[in-house]
C-alpha cells in the first residue's frame, strides 16, 4: 500500500498517513484498476505515441529516401498520390465492362513482374519498378488459369490477351509470351478464386501469403455483397444488415488489413446510377457511397471520357503531340491523403485494354481547364 508502511514505525506512518486526503486514495485505486485494465483489456493493435518522440532520425531519413511508393501505371497519378505505398489502400470504381480488372491486374504486374517488354527496343528490360516482394489477387469469379493469367502475361508482354487465348500468333509473338511466362513464375504473384468469401477466410490468407510468401501487394477484386459475408456481419452485428452496411464493413476491413500487415491494397467498387449524372464525379457515385470511401487512402472514378471531356481533349490534343492517341478513359480523382495538387483533378488517360498498358495524356481541373502537372517517374523505390 503506497500510504501506509507497516515494517515502518507506526507513528510514524499514522501520521504520513493522516496528511492524505480521500481524493489522493482514490486517484491511487484508480490508477491501479486502470493500469490493469490496459495490460488486459485494451486491444493489442493500438499504437500509442509521445508525438516527437525520435522523429529527428526520421525527419534525417526523409532527406535520402522521400516517402513514396512504387509507380502506378500514371506518372501522374504518382504526382498526386506518391504512388503505391504500404499500409495504404485504393479503391478505384468504374462500371461493369469499363476495365477496373485489366487495369488493376496490370497495376500489379507493374509492381512485381521482374522484366517487361519495351516496345522502343523491342526487347525484355529489367523493371525498375519491381519490389522484389509478392503480390496477390484475391477474387471470387475468374478462373486463374484460363482468364487471369493471360491478362498478366499480356501486360508483360505487350502481346493482347486476345490474341494469347486465340493462339493465333504474328511475328515474334509466341516468343515474347514464352519468355513472359517464365517471367510470371519468377515475379512471386499469386491468384486466390474464393466464390463464397468471408472476412475471416481472407484475413487467413492474407496472413498466411505474407508471412510465408513475402506478399506485400494485393488486389482484392472487387468490394461487393452476398452469400457467406452478408451473413458473417449479420452474425457479428447480431442484426439483418442492407447492402450499404455490408460494403462499408468489407471496406474498413481491407484498411485494417492494410494497416494490420503494412501491406498495400488495391481494390475496385461498382459505380451506382449518380455516375450518368454528376459533373463532379466523387464517393456520391459509386456503391455504397461514403461509408465505403472513407477508409480509403486514394480514391477515384475511372470512365470512358464523357462528351465535355472528349470536347476539352480535342481541343489540346494536336497541341500536346497526341493526335496520334485518343483519350480512352479518365480518371476522376476525389481522394489522395499525400495529395499537394488541386483536388477532383481528371487524368486523361490511353489504356490498351489488350495489354493493360497505359499512356498519360494530360490533367484538366474539374473545370475542364488544362492543369499543369508535373509527372513523378518512380523507379527502385523502398
Amino acid at each position: 500500500m503506497g500510504f501506509y508502511d507497516e515494517t515502518k514505525s507506526e507513528s510514524g506512518e499514522l501520521e504520513k498517513l493522516a496528511s492524505v486526503s480521500v481524493e489522493d486514495i482514490i486517484n491511487y485505486y484508480e490508477k491501479l484498476q486502470s493500469d490493469i485494465k490496459r495490460q488486459f483489456c485494451i486491444n493489442s493493435e493500438i499504437e500509442e505515441t509521445k508525438m516527437g518522440e525520435g522523429f529527428e532520425e526520421v525527419k534525417e531519413s526523409f532527406k535520402q529516401e522521400p516517402m513514396y511508393g512504387r509507380s502506378f501505371l500514371s506518372n501522374a497519378l504518382n504526382t498526386i498520390t506518391r504512388g503505391a505505398i504500404k499500409g495504404q489502400y485504393a479503391i478505384f470504381s468504374s462500371p461493369t465492362g469499363v476495365g477496373k480488372t485489366t487495369i488493376s491486374y496490370a497495376t500489379l504486374c507493374n509492381i512485381c513482374a521482374t522484366e517487361l517488354w519495351n516496345y522502343e527496343t523491342q526487347s525484355y528490360e529489367l523493371n525498375k519498378n519491381c519490389s522484389n516482394e509478392g503480390g496477390m489477387i484475391l477474387q471470387y469469379e475468374l478462373d486463374n488459369t484460363i482468364e487471369i493469367t493471360p491478362k498478366l502475361l499480356a501486360y508483360i508482354s505487350g502481346v493482347n490477351a486476345a490474341t494469347i487465348t486465340k493462339g493465333n500468333y504474328k511475328n515474334n509473338e509466341e516468343e515474347r509470351v514464352d519468355r513472359a511466362i517464365q517471367i510470371l513464375k519468377e515475379s512471386n504473384i499469386y491468384s486466390i478464386c474464393i466464390p463464397n468469401f468471408t472476412m475471416k477466410e481472407i484475413d487467413t490468407l492474407i496472413n498466411d501469403y505474407v508471412k510465408n510468401k513475402n506478399v506485400c501487394w494485393v488486389v482484392f477484386d472487387y468490394i461487393s455483397a452476398g452469400g457467406s459475408i452478408n451473413q458473417e456481419i449479420a452474425k457479428y452485428n447480431g442484426t439483418a444488415t442492407n447492402e450499404q452496411q455490408v460494403l462499408t464493413t468489407i471496406s474498413k476491413f481491407l484498411k485494417d488489413e492494410a494497416r494490420k500487415y503494412n501491406i498495400f491494397i488495391y481494390t475496385m467498387t461498382q459505380c451506382n446510377e449518380n455516375v450518368a449524372i454528376k459533373e463532379i464525379l466523387q464517393e456520391s457515385c459509386i456503391m455504397g457511397g461514403r461509408g465505403v470511401a472513407f477508409k480509403g487512402d486514394i480514391c477515384g472514378i475511372i470512365l470512358p471520357p464523357r462528351q465535355k471531356e472528349l470536347k476539352a481533349y480535342e481541343m489540346v490534343r494536336e497541341k500536346r503531340g497526341f493526335n496520334h492517341l485518343e483519350c480512352t478513359h479518365v480518371i476522376s480523382l476525389y481522394k489522395s491523403r499525400f495529395n499537394d495538387e488541386q483536388g477532383n483533378l481528371r487524368l486523361f488517360i490511353n489504356v490498351d485494354m489488350g495489354t493493360g498498358r497505359l499512356t498519360d495524356l494530360c490533367v484538366f481541373d474539374k473545370d475542364l481547364k488544362l492543369y499543369n502537372l508535373k509527372k513523378t517517374i518512380l523507379e527502385n523505390n523502398p
